[in-house]
């Protein structure tokens, strides 16, 4: 996501290239409901540096329709055809699953991530409760596969009621998801959903400031999105987590500074 009306750098013709001055990685999740071009992709490498963060989404024949399995070969193959031009830029290609995939799917699963090319990373997403009451299955596939567990951070919006009626929508249509901290690979990757209300998103981030910094001291190189019901001030609330993680980790860089948007 690098496209949002309300972001002051939106108007720009390169838009990924002005999103790429605010942060360092996105979240594509574009690809999740179609496969872009070849030329398209191209295009994407074209406008971010060499060290820039793509976690790609899985189509959604490929995790949805077909749950991965038989089926969904061609979309796939499509889609990795499709994003090769980015080549290191793809941090991890993210498999996000219904919330109707349950424990009972792991052999599916595990069957599934030992069929993908191992030139990318693998960063997969749950939403069946039976993972977080006993998640030992999972950790245990996922850690055969070396790939990783994104936890989708949603805690904070369900503490209390919706306040606004972005928040509301959020409310019916975000998964009510327990916070999980582990990380189970050297490349951590989280989710993280405040409110509109930028003190209570800071404040519910508190946890992860401690998690990441410690992670960094550990080794590991996470990457962390910031979301809010409306997003308007996504980039800039992302860019202050990275400083607040900053200040507490040794050795880890600050972003660049954007480059002010003009009208001529």
């Amino acid at each position: 996501m690098w496209t949002h009306k309300a972001w002051e750098f939106s108007a720009s013709q390169e838009r990924l290239k002005a999103y790429a001055e605010w942060c360092d990685a996105v979240e594509g999740n574009t690809t999740f409901y179609a496969t872009p071009s070849r030329e398209t992709v191209a295009g994407w490498a074209r406008q971010t540096p060499p060290d820039f963060r793509f976690v790609l989404k899985l189509p959604k024949p490929v995790t949805h329709e077909h749950r991965l399995g038989r089926g969904g070969e061609e979309d796939l193959a499509r889609f990795l055809h499709a994003i090769e031009p980015l080549g290191n830029r793809v941090h991890a290609l993210w498999v996000q699953l219904p919330g109707s995939f349950g424990p009972g799917d792991l052999e599916v699963l595990a069957s599934f991530l030992g069929r993908m090319p191992q030139a990318y990373s693998y960063a997969v997403e749950v939403r069946h409760s039976g993972f977080f009451d006993d998640p030992r299955g999972l950790e245990s596939v996922l850690e055969k596969a070396g790939a990783e567990w994104v936890p989708f951070d949603t805690t904070v919006m369900f503490a209390s009621p919706p306040t606004s009626d972005m928040e509301r929508d959020a409310w019916m249509k975000k998964p009510r998801m327990p916070r999980r901290m582990r990380a189970l690979t050297a490349r951590p990757i989280v989710r993280y959903l405040g409110r509109d209300d930028t003190a209570r998103t800071v404040e519910g981030w508190q946890p992860w400031v401690e998690t990441v910094s410690e992670w960094l001291k550990e080794g590991r190189s996470p990457t962390f999105f910031v979301h809010t019901p409306d997003n308007v001030d996504a980039p800039a609330l992302a860019r202050r987590f990275h400083d607040e993680v900053r200040q507490r980790t040794t050795g880890l860089a600050a972003l660049p500074e954007p480059v002010p948007t003009t009208l001529f």
